[in-house]
């Protein structure tokens, strides 16, 4: 499970569902990244950039899940893709979130055998600045023989 953890907060980190945070107003003048911020401007920060920011990841534009295995991995560093927000804004839901969504991925994983149709590794195209695709994922989905993982009784 510490892998399909990983596994799960990669593939946030590469393809956040929300690549740019809707607008946020500064409410006082303020400093962020070195930039100062007008009171009263608005704010949009762009998730997949920070993503990719090469101060922030080694090889960001890799897959590597055990980037969030390192023995320097801390629990903080999760919130570093803010695929749930961050500070003040950081959703309630988060660690219920991830919980439910590896246990439900172990378990297709292990219930099911998964292959893309043919030429939808190709089809990447999606909807104006989201990271929903464009059009939905063709897959072949076939249960997994229950018998063949259990051992034969003589």
């Amino acid at each position: 499970m510490p892998y399909l953890n990983a596994v799960f907060h990669e593939a946030l980190r590469r393809h956040s569902p929300v690549p740019i945070i809707p607008l946020r107003y500064a409410t006082e003048d303020t400093q962020l990244g070195g930039f100062n911020i007008q009171a009263g401007s608005e704010i949009a920060i762009n998730l997949y950039a920070c993503n990719m920011d090469k101060m922030q990841w080694e090889e960001p534009e890799e897959w590597k899940p055990e980037r969030f295995l390192r023995d320097k991995f801390e629990q903080t560093d999760m919130h570093k893709t803010m695929a749930f927000g961050a500070g003040k804004r950081a959703c309630a839901g988060t660690l219920q979130a991830m919980l439910i969504s590896c246990v439900a991925i172990a378990r297709f994983v292990q219930e099911f055998q998964w292959r893309l149709k043919k030429g939808e590794e190709a089809n990447v195209a999606t909807v104006q600045l989201t990271t929903h695709k464009l059009q939905p994922m063709q897959a072949h989905i076939t249960p997994r023989e229950a018998d063949s993982a259990r051992p034969q009784s003589s």
